[in-house]
């Protein structure tokens, strides 16, 4: 991939804080990504409608963002990364904002989730049980380098 500009590398990335936009709806936020690609009208909004029931949030297209809750913040930014079928995801510290319990429960969502994309996903993390909830396989690294699997 060194040869290929970053913009054209077809890779999601899910953030610690979800990165969501602030002035557009729950709906407006997933089409971005669709938006960027180039994907209009009916395409794109049966995209975001699947998007919005693989995450569990059907129903929330015209909500404000400023009224999720930080599971379901998360649950869009993911939906939104996913929208234009990136080759692969990556997820830095995606649950680390969120309360323990949540957290937890987020975990498994979030496995099941890109289970059912059929997603490859990186998923970062300093939390081992986390990791083992989310993870097919988990790697310990150090400086950028994987010291071993586990």
């Amino acid at each position: 991939m060194a040869g290929i500009p970053t913009h054209q590398r077809n890779i999601g990335m899910v953030f610690q804080d979800g990165q969501l936009f602030a002035h557009r709806s729950v709906a407006r936020n997933i089409s971005y990504a669709l938006e960027m690609a180039g994907v209009g009208g009916s395409q794109r909004d049966e995209r975001v409608r699947e998007m919005m029931d693989l995450v569990g949030l059907s129903g929330y297209g015209d909500r404000d963002v400023a009224t999720l809750s930080g599971g379901q913040a998360q649950r869009i930014a993911l939906a939104r990364s996913l929208a234009p079928s990136p080759h692969v995801l990556l997820l830095d510290e995606p649950l680390s904002a969120l309360d323990k319990d949540l957290r937890e429960r987020l975990a498994g969502d979030l496995r099941d989730i890109l289970v059912q994309a059929k997603m490859t996903a990186i998923f970062v993390t300093h939390d081992r049980m986390e990791a083992d909830a989310v993870a097919d396989r988990v790697c310990v690294m150090d400086a950028g380098r994987i010291v071993r699997e586990v």
